[in-house]
């Protein structure tokens, strides 16, 4: 790139940084631009709202059910800018943007609260302790469907050892069934007993094949392997029932603003007419897929009772329900066993790799709760 080219760019970017900054102090001093004036007393919010609409000439967005419309509420302020006359109609929980001559009202994001928790800790003896305070977030859900959601983020993995050595749950799942001899799962006392505290959530102790002597021996295999979505737990709205539930809640209407609702109950024909003319997508079906994928293995052994030997490889493509996604893994190793009497000397080599990619869906429970 040449320097008049560098030199071009830098101009083009501060010239957009400059409007940039020009729009963002525009749009905050057009918002302080309104003097409001307001004596009401035990009004409701929405009445309130119409009041500083009245005033300003702007027209509102937002939710009765998220501003809580009905809550009475006083107001009395002059000369207020419309920031202020908002916040003393709604408080500090909500935040408003000015899109033309449009204000969008919007709750706030909430910031968890950091709790300070003070108490008596004592010892096995029931002597106390020094005092101690736990700074944090709260740990504890504050809903049901916190707690169900942290409850299936908590996984309490287990121990997982093979031959003798730990590996990952990860690593597990990559490995090549056919190279396994045993799996024996130990759990409670006995886990613990043998691999401590680590034990705590159950150990799986995973045995792989070993080289059996003799003349040279090759077993190779390629499979065929599928992913297949079940949705029978999904029962969804088909496109009239969901036009309908929308219509019976509202969503066409706006007693407020007779134009307004003019759009809307225009929208809902547009919407109705293509309803019964057929068109109907299933869009719980959009990301999925029947993914067929594949799997490849070769083992090699042989030795004498003194000096045996094995080297396998092992491919597998994954091919994911959601479609464009997939795992790829390969895994190699070669494992040569010394016996001199009673001793055995083992030398094990492995090499693994994986790629990976998630779909553009992204995962389906999230696609799930979209809005069509």
């Amino acid at each position: 790139m040449s320097f008049y080219e560098k030199k071009w760019r830098f101009m083009k970017l501060t010239v957009f940084l400059l409007l940039l900054g020009i729009l963002r102090v525009s749009a905050s001093t057009y918002a302080q631009t309104y003097s409001i004036s307001l004596d009401l007393k035990n009004a409701t919010r929405q009445e309130a709202i119409e009041a500083i609409k009245n005033q300003t000439k702007l027209d509102f967005f937002y939710s009765n059910q998220e501003v809580n419309a009905k809550q009475r509420v006083t107001v009395n302020c002059q000369g207020a800018t419309l920031e202020e006359a908002l916040q003393q109609v709604l408080g500090f929980g909500y935040s408003f943007r000015l899109v033309d001559n449009m204000v969008v009202i919007r709750p706030s994001e909430q910031v968890p609260e950091e709790h300070i928790v003070k108490g008596k800790v004592t010892d096995a003896a029931g002597q106390p302790l020094p005092e101690i305070n736990i700074r944090g977030n709260s740990s504890l859900p504050m809903s049901v469907e916190e707690y169900n959601t942290s409850a299936s983020n908590a996984v309490n993995t287990p121990l997982i050892i093979m031959d003798g050595f730990e590996i990952s749950l990860e690593k597990l799942m990559d490995y090549n069934d056919e190279e396994i001899e045993s799996i024996n799962i130990l759990k409670d006392a006995a886990a613990t007993a043998i691999y401590g505290s680590r034990g705590s959530n159950g150990v799986i102790v995973v045995i792989t094949k070993q080289p059996e002597p003799g003349k040279l021996r090759v077993n190779a295999e390629a499979g065929i392997d599928m992913e297949v979505p079940d949705l029978t737990s999904y029962d969804l709205l088909n496109a009239q029932e969901k036009l309908e539930l929308e219509n019976s809640l509202g969503l066409y209407n706006s007693d407020k603003n007779p134009e307004l609702d003019l759009d809307y109950q225009q929208i809902y024909h547009e919407r109705l007419h293509d309803v019964l003319s057929g068109v109907s997508t299933d869009w719980i079906d959009k990301p999925i897929r029947t993914g067929i994928g594949s799997h490849y293995n070769l083992r090699l052994e042989g030795g004498s009772d003194q000096f045996r030997w094995s080297a396998t490889t092992n491919y597998k493509n994954v091919a994911g329900a959601m479609k464009n996604s997939y795992r790829r893994t390969f895994n190699g190793s070669i494992t040569l066993m010394y016996t001199i009497k009673n001793l055995t000397f083992k030398n094990y080599t492995s090499y693994g790799t994986s790629r990976s990619q998630e779909s553009n869906y992204g995962s389906f429970s999230d696609y799930v709760e979209q809005q069509p």
